[in-house]
């Protein structure tokens, strides 16, 4: 589902917007997860988890914070999105590298070199 999709404009999201208004102030974050959940599992199912995790790390670094280990949880969060960030933007890139560089030296190949982001 995209967001100019006919099901996102006029099913989606004025179901969305009519629940955020008629249940209690409390619950409406919960909703939003439930419904933010919802979209990100129509359009990319493999990517929820990662998503999940990534909620999870960052919440647990929010109460690190709030506890006085301000160090530990900007830590905690940091690593593990640059992590994220690194693994789907650059690891293409290094695969990619390192097999013209294994062709280039004349090297037979490892696994690493049968790598491909389109398989």
């Amino acid at each position: 589902m995209l967001f100019n999709s006919a099901v996102f404009l006029f099913l989606f999201l004025p179901i969305l917007l009519l629940l955020y208004y008629v249940i209690p102030k409390q619950g409406r974050n919960g909703l939003l997860f439930i419904a933010s959940l919802f979209f990100y599992t129509w359009g990319e199912q493999e990517l929820v988890v990662i998503m999940l995790l990534s909620t999870i790390i960052d919440f647990s670094a929010g109460i690190l914070i709030e506890q006085g280990r301000k160090k530990l949880g900007l830590i905690l969060s940091l690593t593990f999105n640059l992590g994220l960030l690194a693994v789907f933007k650059y690891l293409d890139f290094f695969f990619e590298n390192y097999n013209s560089l294994l062709g280039l030296l004349g090297t037979d190949s490892s696994f690493l070199c049968n790598y491909s982001a389109s398989n």
